[in-house]
């Protein structure tokens, strides 16, 4: 029964059947779903006819079975290479949905393909599922042969949004060192001053920044509404120092007052 399927398939190889090939193929591997002839022949309809999802299904489907099968190592490669390119498009784009299967499909091929782990995060980010983001940009960092600064800074916005920001400091500074100039680096590491109540350090930040590109709306805002925080916070602390050394001089008299009633 298979052997006569397959016949059928090959015998209607020729391009002008190819939706009938691929009904022949799934039938045989309905009856043997590991038949390595409808594996390739399958995998190879799909590659021609741009199905890339499906062709990289039955040709690693194919090297699950032999995984010494360069001809399907090769096309995996192959695949893999034009899906990134395509899903990449559509990311581009800001078609996520239609980006978000391509990434997916190349993880299942490799767990640990930097680039998908990356793009893939970037979406659960814009989808401001943050803690998926990180798991996902984190993993990118670690298996790349070399961190560029788009991706360490992408890092240290998806720490900021998952509250550790002692951690984004550290990743933001460590991109300025790879590139003293990036504004991305320096605009985030004086937020992150802000919002750890370093208020002079963040005051530093800012005017070097302003100092630079005066050009800066809404670090000029961040540049006042620091000194305002300084302002509060030092006057404050003169007002707590007052109230401190008051009390030394003034409890003696009410405890004698105290006494004499």
């Amino acid at each position: 029964m298979l052997e006569k399927i397959l016949e059928t398939g090959k015998y209607k190889a020729k391009p002008i059947h190819p939706d009938m090939r691929v009904q022949v193929y799934k039938q045989a591997l309905s009856i043997d779903p590991g038949c390595d002839y409808a594996l390739k022949a399958l995998g190879d309809l799909y590659l021609d006819r741009n199905d890339l999802k499906n062709a990289l299904d039955m040709f690693f489907e194919l090297v699950q079975k032999q995984q010494d099968n360069k001809e399907a190592l090769e096309k995996i490669n192959q695949i893999v290479g034009q899906t990134f390119k395509q899903a990449f498009m559509h990311h581009k784009n800001q078609q996520i949905d239609e980006a978000e299967p391509g990434y997916r499909s190349i993880l299942k091929v490799y767990p640990s393909h930097p680039d998908a782990l990356h793009m893939l995060g970037l979406i659960e980010f814009d989808r401001k599922n943050y803690n998926d983001a990180l798991s996902l940009i984190k993993k990118s960092l670690e298996v790349v042969p070399e961190i560029n600064l788009q991706w360490l800074l992408n890092y240290g916005r998806v720490l900021r949004k998952t509250n550790n920001p002692e951690k984004a400091l550290n990743i933001f500074q460590n991109a300025l060192s790879m590139d003293p100039q990036s504004s991305v680096a320096k605009e985030n590491i004086g937020d992150i001053y802000y919002e750890l109540g370093n208020y002079r350090k963040a005051l530093d930040v800012y005017d070097k920044i302003l100092s630079v590109c005066g050009n800066k709306p809404q670090i000029g805002v961040m540049y006042i509404k620091t000194q305002k925080a300084i302002a509060q916070q030092e006057g404050a602390g003169s007002l707590m120092k007052w109230i401190s050394e008051n009390d030394r001089e003034t409890g003696p008299v009410k405890q004698e007052e105290t006494e004499t009633k």
